[in-house]
Protein backbone atom coordinates (compact mmCIF):
# COMPACT_ATOMS: atom_id res chain seq x y z
CA UNK A 1 0.00 0.00 0.00
CA UNK A 2 3.08 2.02 0.67
CA UNK A 3 3.79 2.13 -3.05
CA UNK A 4 0.40 3.69 -3.75
CA UNK A 5 0.56 7.03 -4.31
CA UNK A 6 -2.84 7.92 -2.80
CA UNK A 7 -5.22 5.83 -0.40
CA UNK A 8 -9.58 7.04 -0.21
CA UNK A 9 -10.97 5.84 2.33
CA UNK A 10 -14.45 6.55 3.64
CA UNK A 11 -14.77 8.35 6.47
CA UNK A 12 -12.12 10.38 8.59
CA UNK A 13 -12.48 7.30 11.16
CA UNK A 14 -10.72 5.24 8.94
CA UNK A 15 -7.71 7.80 9.02
CA UNK A 16 -6.79 6.65 12.22
CA UNK A 17 -6.77 2.94 11.79
CA UNK A 18 -4.88 2.91 8.44
CA UNK A 19 -2.69 5.96 9.72
CA UNK A 20 -0.38 3.56 12.09
CA UNK A 21 -0.07 1.35 9.28
CA UNK A 22 1.15 3.71 5.99
CA UNK A 23 1.77 7.34 5.72
CA UNK A 24 -0.62 9.49 6.81
CA UNK A 25 -0.26 12.23 4.14
CA UNK A 26 -1.56 9.12 1.17
CA UNK A 27 -4.79 9.01 2.52
CA UNK A 28 -7.76 11.23 1.18
CA UNK A 29 -11.32 11.25 2.63
CA UNK A 30 -13.41 10.59 -0.36
CA UNK A 31 -17.13 8.49 0.36
CA UNK A 32 -19.36 6.20 -1.25
CA UNK A 33 -22.16 8.26 -3.58
CA UNK A 34 -25.17 7.29 -4.07
CA UNK A 35 -28.36 8.22 -6.64
CA UNK A 36 -29.98 11.01 -5.75
CA UNK A 37 -33.94 10.79 -6.20
CA UNK A 38 -36.37 13.51 -7.16
CA UNK A 39 -38.47 13.45 -4.02
CA UNK A 40 -40.73 16.94 -3.73
CA UNK A 41 -42.60 16.23 -1.06
CA UNK A 42 -42.49 12.59 1.00
CA UNK A 43 -45.41 11.27 2.74
CA UNK A 44 -44.83 9.98 6.35
CA UNK A 45 -46.71 7.67 8.84
CA UNK A 46 -47.67 5.61 6.06
CA UNK A 47 -51.34 4.04 6.83
CA UNK A 48 -50.84 5.57 9.89
CA UNK A 49 -47.94 3.98 11.18
CA UNK A 50 -44.65 4.42 12.74
CA UNK A 51 -42.98 2.25 9.83
CA UNK A 52 -39.37 1.61 10.57
CA UNK A 53 -36.80 -0.05 8.05
CA UNK A 54 -33.98 -2.66 8.68
CA UNK A 55 -32.27 -3.25 5.53
CA UNK A 56 -29.00 -5.36 6.56
CA UNK A 57 -28.36 -8.79 7.11
CA UNK A 58 -30.67 -10.39 9.47
CA UNK A 59 -28.53 -12.06 12.46
CA UNK A 60 -26.51 -10.55 15.84
CA UNK A 61 -23.51 -8.77 14.75
CA UNK A 62 -26.19 -6.68 12.61
CA UNK A 63 -28.10 -5.75 15.89
CA UNK A 64 -31.45 -7.44 14.09
CA UNK A 65 -32.55 -8.79 17.92
CA UNK A 66 -31.59 -5.30 19.02
CA UNK A 67 -33.95 -3.76 17.17
CA UNK A 68 -37.19 -6.33 17.87
CA UNK A 69 -36.13 -5.79 21.73
CA UNK A 70 -36.22 -2.19 21.16
CA UNK A 71 -39.60 -2.25 18.99
CA UNK A 72 -41.10 -4.55 22.58
CA UNK A 73 -39.90 -1.48 24.57
CA UNK A 74 -41.43 1.01 22.16
CA UNK A 75 -44.65 -1.15 22.06
CA UNK A 76 -44.68 -2.20 26.38
CA UNK A 77 -43.03 0.93 27.95
CA UNK A 78 -44.08 3.92 25.57
CA UNK A 79 -47.22 2.62 24.56
CA UNK A 80 -46.96 3.34 21.35
CA UNK A 81 -48.94 0.78 19.23
CA UNK A 82 -49.15 1.71 15.59
CA UNK A 83 -45.10 0.78 14.65
CA UNK A 84 -44.32 -1.55 12.19
CA UNK A 85 -41.16 -2.86 11.25
CA UNK A 86 -40.10 -4.82 8.12
CA UNK A 87 -36.95 -6.61 8.22
CA UNK A 88 -35.25 -6.84 4.92
CA UNK A 89 -31.91 -9.01 4.16
CA UNK A 90 -30.61 -12.41 4.22
CA UNK A 91 -29.03 -14.22 6.51
CA UNK A 92 -31.02 -15.62 9.75
CA UNK A 93 -34.29 -15.42 8.46
CA UNK A 94 -35.98 -18.39 10.09
CA UNK A 95 -34.59 -17.77 13.60
CA UNK A 96 -35.62 -13.93 14.20
CA UNK A 97 -38.88 -15.19 13.13
CA UNK A 98 -39.08 -17.26 15.82
CA UNK A 99 -37.79 -14.59 17.96
CA UNK A 100 -40.57 -12.44 16.57
CA UNK A 101 -43.02 -14.78 17.77
CA UNK A 102 -41.59 -15.47 20.77
CA UNK A 103 -42.15 -11.76 21.93
CA UNK A 104 -45.41 -11.63 20.40
CA UNK A 105 -44.55 -8.98 17.99
CA UNK A 106 -46.35 -10.52 14.75
CA UNK A 107 -48.60 -7.67 14.03
CA UNK A 108 -45.82 -5.46 14.79
CA UNK A 109 -42.76 -6.87 12.80
CA UNK A 110 -42.50 -8.45 9.48
CA UNK A 111 -39.15 -10.38 8.49
CA UNK A 112 -39.78 -10.33 4.52
CA UNK A 113 -36.04 -11.85 3.71
CA UNK A 114 -33.96 -10.27 0.79
CA UNK A 115 -35.73 -7.16 -1.08
CA UNK A 116 -34.61 -6.78 -4.58
CA UNK A 117 -33.95 -3.51 -6.06
CA UNK A 118 -37.35 -2.56 -6.76
CA UNK A 119 -38.25 -3.94 -3.20
CA UNK A 120 -35.70 -1.79 -1.49
CA UNK A 121 -37.02 0.95 -3.61
CA UNK A 122 -40.71 0.29 -2.09
CA UNK A 123 -39.61 0.02 1.28
CA UNK A 124 -37.41 2.86 1.49
CA UNK A 125 -40.53 5.38 -0.30
CA UNK A 126 -42.68 4.01 2.74
CA UNK A 127 -40.51 3.60 5.79
CA UNK A 128 -40.23 6.36 8.14
CA UNK A 129 -37.02 5.80 9.92
CA UNK A 130 -34.33 3.75 9.13
CA UNK A 131 -32.22 1.76 11.88
CA UNK A 132 -28.82 0.44 11.35
CA UNK A 133 -27.93 -1.32 15.00
CA UNK A 134 -25.02 -3.05 13.87
CA UNK A 135 -22.17 -3.55 16.61
CA UNK A 136 -19.62 -2.66 13.74
CA UNK A 137 -20.43 -1.39 10.18
CA UNK A 138 -17.36 0.30 8.01
CA UNK A 139 -19.46 2.61 6.10
CA UNK A 140 -23.22 1.49 5.91
CA UNK A 141 -24.39 2.93 2.57
CA UNK A 142 -27.71 1.96 2.96
CA UNK A 143 -28.00 4.98 5.32
CA UNK A 144 -26.91 7.41 2.15
CA UNK A 145 -29.55 5.14 0.47
CA UNK A 146 -32.33 6.37 3.21
CA UNK A 147 -31.16 9.58 3.77
CA UNK A 148 -31.87 10.10 -0.54
CA UNK A 149 -35.71 9.04 0.43
CA UNK A 150 -35.55 11.90 3.35
CA UNK A 151 -35.93 8.63 5.68
CA UNK A 152 -33.79 9.79 8.91
CA UNK A 153 -31.35 7.06 10.26
CA UNK A 154 -31.00 5.30 14.00
CA UNK A 155 -27.57 4.30 13.74
CA UNK A 156 -25.27 2.49 16.49
CA UNK A 157 -22.02 4.24 17.87
CA UNK A 158 -19.56 1.77 17.11
CA UNK A 159 -17.97 1.40 14.16
CA UNK A 160 -17.48 4.69 10.82
CA UNK A 161 -21.51 4.91 10.44
CA UNK A 162 -21.95 7.39 12.54
CA UNK A 163 -19.39 9.81 11.14
CA UNK A 164 -22.36 9.84 8.22
CA UNK A 165 -25.20 11.16 10.54
CA UNK A 166 -25.55 14.90 12.03
CA UNK A 167 -26.64 13.89 15.54
CA UNK A 168 -30.43 15.19 16.20
CA UNK A 169 -30.36 16.82 12.85
CA UNK A 170 -31.03 13.47 9.91
CA UNK A 171 -31.27 10.74 12.52
CA UNK A 172 -29.63 9.85 15.88
CA UNK A 173 -26.90 7.52 17.13
CA UNK A 174 -27.94 5.33 19.52
CA UNK A 175 -26.45 3.08 22.06
CA UNK A 176 -24.85 -0.16 20.37
CA UNK A 177 -26.76 -3.45 21.78
CA UNK A 178 -28.74 -1.13 24.03
CA UNK A 179 -32.33 -1.78 23.05
CA UNK A 180 -34.05 1.17 25.67
CA UNK A 181 -31.45 3.52 23.93
CA UNK A 182 -33.08 2.62 20.32
CA UNK A 183 -35.85 2.59 21.50
CA UNK A 184 -35.78 6.30 22.60
CA UNK A 185 -33.89 7.11 19.65
CA UNK A 186 -36.49 6.02 17.49
CA UNK A 187 -39.33 8.18 19.14
CA UNK A 188 -37.17 11.10 19.10
CA UNK A 189 -36.70 10.87 15.51
CA UNK A 190 -40.78 10.28 14.78
CA UNK A 191 -41.01 13.91 16.39
CA UNK A 192 -39.37 14.82 13.89
CA UNK A 193 -39.22 13.17 11.00
CA UNK A 194 -40.21 15.94 8.11
CA UNK A 195 -36.93 18.18 9.46
CA UNK A 196 -35.13 15.58 9.70
CA UNK A 197 -35.73 13.91 6.23
CA UNK A 198 -35.02 17.40 4.54
CA UNK A 199 -31.71 17.71 6.36
CA UNK A 200 -30.36 14.47 4.90
CA UNK A 201 -31.55 14.89 1.82
CA UNK A 202 -29.91 18.59 1.71
CA UNK A 203 -26.56 16.56 3.11
CA UNK A 204 -27.03 13.98 0.19
CA UNK A 205 -27.17 16.74 -2.57
CA UNK A 206 -24.31 18.39 -1.41
CA UNK A 207 -21.70 15.88 -0.09
CA UNK A 208 -22.86 11.97 -1.33
CA UNK A 209 -24.67 12.73 -4.78
CA UNK A 210 -22.96 10.29 -7.72
CA UNK A 211 -21.52 14.32 -9.08
CA UNK A 212 -20.10 15.02 -6.21
CA UNK A 213 -18.12 11.84 -5.63
CA UNK A 214 -17.16 11.24 -9.23
CA UNK A 215 -15.78 14.95 -9.24
CA UNK A 216 -13.59 14.27 -6.51
CA UNK A 217 -12.03 10.88 -7.57
CA UNK A 218 -11.50 12.94 -10.79
CA UNK A 219 -9.47 15.40 -9.24
CA UNK A 220 -7.79 13.26 -7.12
CA UNK A 221 -6.61 11.38 -10.32
CA UNK A 222 -5.78 14.89 -11.57
CA UNK A 223 -3.79 15.65 -9.04
CA UNK A 224 -1.68 12.16 -8.93
CA UNK A 225 -1.29 12.00 -12.74
CA UNK A 226 0.05 15.30 -12.94
CA UNK A 227 3.26 14.65 -10.65
CA UNK A 228 3.61 11.40 -12.13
Amino acid sequence: MNYSSKIIILTPGWGEFWGNIVNKNKLVVIPNAVELHNINRKDYNYDNKLNLLFLRFIGDRKGTYDLVRAVKVIIDEYKINNVSLKIAGNGEEDKCKKYVKKLKLENNIDVIGWANKNRKRELLRHADILILPSHFESFGIVVLEALSYKVPVVCGDTGFTKEIISNGKDGFIAKTGNSEDIAIKIIAVSKNLESMGEYGYKKIKSCYSRKIVENKVKMLYEEVTKHE
